[in-house]
């Protein structure tokens, strides 16, 4: 892991005993803006090690949808295994509705 990454950055916003309100700001301006996707993914982590389960959901649907976005416009080549782990979190929290019938993306929940 370079001192610049992304997931260096990710680690120390995760090991920042500050609230998340106190943290997130600083944390997206460190990151390029094709990767809101993960800022979102990280801070659902850090929400659901604090046991936040609402905010934690919503965070993590915000970097699915900013994923399924990205594969419809292939801009910003997201790792198929964030992808994964990020759907398989909505999962695990009941964020995410059965696939539609037409055989699509699943939806998520509002």
């Amino acid at each position: 892991m370079s001192d610049g990454s992304r997931e260096r950055k990710a680690a120390g916003f995760l090991i920042n005993p500050k609230a998340v309100a106190e943290k997130e700001a600083g944390f997206r301006k460190d990151l390029l803006e094709k990767d809101t996707w993960f800022a979102d993914f990280i801070i659902g982590e850090n929400h659901l090690n604090d046991g936040n389960r609402k905010e934690a959901i919503e965070a993590y649907r915000c970097s699915y949808e900013a994923i399924q976005r990205s594969r419809q416009s292939d801009n910003l080549g997201v790792d198929k295994l964030y992808a994964e782990q990020v759907r398989q979190r909505l999962d695990e929290l009941g964020g995410v509705d059965k696939p539609s019938a037409e055989g699509g993306e699943p939806v998520t929940k509002r």
